[in-house]
């Protein structure tokens, strides 16, 4: 899930979707809410995008920001 608080929560459906790990967005100071999300089919990435235009990728595997 991704909204206003400018993170990223991966959750687990197999455990009444708890909270696996959480990803910031924090590194952009400025307002932004997180709106799109997509995950690599079959990969360990996935994109984040911004109502105002930012991008982020994240590596969902080493839990490390690749680009944003």
């Amino acid at each position: 899930s991704c909204s206003d608080d400018k993170v990223v929560r991966f959750r687990n459906p197999k455990d009444n979707f708890n909270i696996l790990f959480e990803l910031e967005t924090s590194t952009i100071k400025e307002w932004h809410t997180l709106t799109y999300l997509a995950l690599e089919p079959n990969g360990h990435r996935v994109a984040i995008g911004s109502q105002n235009g930012y991008l982020f990728i994240f590596d969902i595997e080493k839990r490390v920001l690749l680009f944003g």
